[in-house]
């Protein structure tokens, strides 16, 4: 799907709000230039199939690409599931262990009307075998792994250009104060903080307010957020200042909302100020939002922003927690510690002595293209995902296969041979990795 790229509507996309779920195409780049990539498939041991899911969904039919693909692949989505499959179906290496030494990537979230087996269908049947990368393990599909959300692409971008620059915020943080389930009371908290920094220039807390459609947006004007956490940090506000304060920044969060297609001109302008946010930040408050894993944490750590984990799940859940040292670099706040006195974040690290700070960013910017496929030198994080894929699914991967075949003699060899890799992946030896040519369109 490397083509894709080259299609009306993709670059839109990756500078929207929506680049967190096109992770695959930061780790297709860099399995492209991997040490470990070979261009005769005889000589591979792991197959890296590259389908961009979210992408070929959201930007559909494609009339107007710049490369030369098929007209059949650009009629839509489910034609291009169809294709993939029936090419993955008929290739020598796919049905020698129906797929089990094959992996992809999607970081594209499951709800419960949305899932990746039913929207990649037929090709997710085709990789029933296979290893995915995933936000989080346990999210459709064969056996799967972690792998990092994409980033917000202007802090990266910021960053790149000028790893060294001057950092005057010393905190931010762009989201919803209402979110359900795992982050609830700690995005409510964080409406403590607002009263408390009033004045405070170098603090730039920007809450973003949910509607579901312009009908909400125009009624909202009309109401002052009852019975929401938004609702409830205004009235703080207003009593810590004034009402017309109080109401000058419920216009701001309401000006701060994007709206229409998921990569419009506003969902682009979203993403810039919080990149932008991110990238002049010494620290970037990171709240569980409704599940405690979080784009925000590698948005933040693309833009060079130390993060501040308000619960420790969310560190648990990282991506490559158990290979990359997060403590290093990250600010973790027992969420029950946060709870007891929102109020006292902000002074703490205020009061972080300056050589600390100094320190914890080099490590930050030690493990960052270890941790992130999107950014320079990337190449690190995409090994990681091959040596998780490896050590934790291929295994069980290849019993996967035997059931599908029924033939015990060939798979048990199949098996071991990855059992033997599992011994030497610690320095990469002995593992080889095929990436189809893009000169074709597939």
């Amino acid at each position: 799907h490397k083509w894709l790229e080259s299609c009306d509507g993709f670059q839109a996309l990756q500078m929207s709000t929506q680049s967190e779920k096109l992770a695959e195409v930061g780790l297709r780049h860099q399995l492209a230039i991997h040490p470990l990539r070979v261009l005769n498939p005889i000589k591979a041991n792991i197959f890296y199939v590259p389908v961009y899911e979210f992408v070929s969904i959201t930007l559909g039919s494609m009339p107007t690409c710049s490369r030369q693909v098929p007209p059949q692949l650009l009629s839509s989505h489910s034609s291009r599931m169809v294709h993939a499959a029936a090419a993955l179906r008929n290739s020598s290496h796919w049905q020698r262990c129906f797929g089990c030494d094959h992996i992809f990537a999607s970081s594209f979230t499951d709800s419960p009307k949305s899932r990746i087996q039913s929207r990649m269908q037929p090709l997710s049947e085709v990789l029933k075998c296979a290893t995915a990368g995933r936000y989080k393990a346990r999210s459709g599909g064969g056996c799967q792994t972690e792998v990092p959300y994409g980033t917000n692409y202007h802090g990266v971008q910021r960053y790149e250009a000028a790893p060294e620059a001057d950092r005057p915020l010393l905190v931010s943080f762009f989201g919803s104060l209402d979110v359900c389930c795992s982050g609830a009371g700690i995005r409510c908290a964080m409406g403590d903080i607002l009263a408390t920094v009033l004045g405070q220039t170098d603090v730039l807390i920007l809450p973003s307010v949910r509607f579901s459609n312009m009908t909400d947006i125009f009624a909202s004007q009309r109401r002052t957020f009852a019975n929401t956490c938004s609702g409830r940090a205004l009235r703080m506000i207003e009593r810590a200042s004034n009402a017309s304060h109080a109401a000058e920044m419920r216009r701001v969060w309401l000006g701060s909302v994007a709206t229409a297609s998921e990569h419009s001109e506003s969902q682009i302008l979203v993403s810039q100020r919080a990149g932008y946010s991110m990238a002049r930040s010494i620290f970037c408050l990171i709240p569980p939002g409704d599940n405690f894993i979080s784009s925000r944490l590698y948005s933040a750590i693309g833009a060079g922003c130390l993060p501040v984990i308000l619960h420790t799940t969310i560190l648990h859940a990282a991506a490559f927690s158990s290979l990359v040292n997060y403590t290093a670099f990250a600010v973790i706040v027992p969420a029950d510690a946060f709870l007891r006195d929102p109020g006292s974040l902000v002074p703490m690290l205020r009061s972080m002595p300056a050589p600390e700070v100094r320190q914890r960013q080099r490590a930050l910017a030690a493990a960052r293209p270890h941790l992130l496929f999107d950014v320079m030198n990337g190449t690190a994080a995409a090994a990681h995902f091959l040596e998780m894929a490896v050590t934790r699914c291929f295994p069980q991967m290849g019993n996967c296969g035997m059931r599908q075949r029924g033939n015990g003699i060939v798979h048990n060899t199949r098996v071991t041979t990855h059992n033997t890799r599992i011994n030497k992946v610690g320095t990469n030896a002995g593992l080889s990795l095929y990436q189809p040519p893009t000169k074709r369109a597939a």
